[in-house]
């Protein structure tokens, strides 16, 4: 006969006055997460869950702490505040970013076709920046792709 491994749980408003046992988790009924116990905050610790590339997130403010990978069609709208590391590829839409780091990384090399949309400006920082063969970069009219040295 098969053993099962139940979890603690309860709902989001019942367990934000939960202080669990060091490292024990809990199943967030709502949220439909793992919640790990510290043993002295109340409500315990989320664990991060995975945003499924079609899903949008379209209202409120996105706060990234962690490294974060966000894949497809990501729309955002309101603050949105990255303090740590994050990857992006897909159609990505941010209303207002804000970035905690000194740096942006971007790579020194074009390896796919990219467009440009109309009335768009574009930035790559350089200094130099290198097209792969067979690769078209189209900057459509009334837009702008700049290199910054």
């Amino acid at each position: 006969m098969a053993k099962v491994l139940q979890f603690r749980r309860d709902t989001t408003s019942g367990l934000s006055t939960v202080t669990g046992a060091e490292g024990e988790l809990f199943v967030d009924l709502t949220k439909d997460t793992l919640v790990v116990m510290d043993g002295t905050t109340a409500g315990g610790q989320p664990l991060q869950k995975e945003i499924v590339a079609s899903t949008n997130i379209t209202s409120g403010n996105l706060n990234v702490t962690g490294v974060s990978t966000f894949a497809g069609i990501t729309t955002v709208t309101g603050e949105t505040l990255f303090a740590k590391q994050i990857s992006v590829s897909g159609v990505t839409t941010v209303s207002s970013l804000y970035v905690t780091s000194p740096f942006i990384l971007n790579p020194t090399s074009i390896d796919a076709n990219y467009t440009v949309p109309a009335n768009y400006n574009a930035m790559t920082v350089g200094p130099s920046i290198v097209v792969s063969s067979e690769v078209v970069v189209t900057v459509q009219s009334g837009g702008k792709w700049s290199v910054v040295p």
